[in-house]
C-alpha cells in the first residue's frame, strides 16, 4: 500500500475493510469514521487519476493506537469507546448518537 492513497500496483484501489492501510507507522482502524474519511478520500483521487493529476497523499484519522467506537451489546446495552475512556450507556443512547452521525455524514453530499 502506497502513501499515494490506496493505490497499489496495476491501478487497483482498495479500501475499508478490504485494505490494510498504514501510513506513517499508524494502522487505520476498521472503524466507521476511517471508512467514510478513506470513501471521500478514495472519491477525489479517482477524480485525479482518471484526469491523469498527481494523486493526493492519505492521512489515517482513526488508527488503532487511538481507539473509536460504538458498540452496541445487546439486552439495551451499549459501549462508547474513545482512546483509554470507555463508557457504558443504554443502547438507545447510542443508537440516537449513531443515526446522528450517519444523517451528519450523508447530509455533507446532499
Amino acid at each position: 500500500m502506497t502513501n499515494s492513497c490506496l493505490l497499489s500496483s496495476g491501478s487497483i484501489f482498495a479500501i475499508g475493510d478490504c485494505a490494510w492501510v498504514e501510513i506513517g507507522g499508524r494502522v487505520a482502524s476498521k472503524t466507521a469514521i476511517e471508512a467514510e474519511h478513506q470513501a471521500a478520500h478514495m472519491a477525489g483521487n479517482l477524480s485525479r487519476w482518471a484526469k491523469r493529476k498527481p494523486l493526493e497523499s492519505y492521512k489515517v484519522v482513526a488508527s488503532t493506537d487511538t481507539q473509536v467506537a460504538l458498540i452496541s451489546l445487546g439486552c439495551s446495552s451499549a459501549v462508547g469507546v474513545y482512546g483509554s475512556l470507555c463508557v457504558t450507556m443504554p443502547s438507545l443512547l447510542i443508537h440516537a448518537l449513531m443515526d446522528w452521525i450517519d444523517k451528519s455524514f450523508v447530509q455533507r453530499f446532499k
